[in-house]
């Protein structure tokens, strides 16, 4: 069974990598999925800074992190935090 695995953005389109699947049933990816950690590919992505960030990178992660920021991801094609 070939399942979609992963997507890679590019500036042209999404490419789609197709996989072998070798878990039964097979997991498709979606937001749900990604939140309950049964879709297996998905990863997090942190934000590190060298000390307490700078008042500017603060105020950017606390944009991402808002309502605002979240439907910013969400519209991109990435995957928001989960609501609280």
């Amino acid at each position: 069974m070939k399942a979609v695995a992963d997507a890679t953005r590019s500036a042209e389109r999404p490419k789609a990598a197709s996989i072998e699947c070798t878990r039964s049933p097979a997991v498709a990816p979606s937001i749900a999925a990604t939140h309950d950690k049964s879709y297996p590919i998905a990863r997090p992505m942190f934000f590190y800074t060298a000390g307490e960030p700078a008042p500017h990178v603060k105020a950017y992660i606390d944009w991402t992190m808002s309502d605002a920021g979240q439907k910013y991801v969400e519209s991109t094609g990435y995957v928001p935090l989960p609501k609280k």
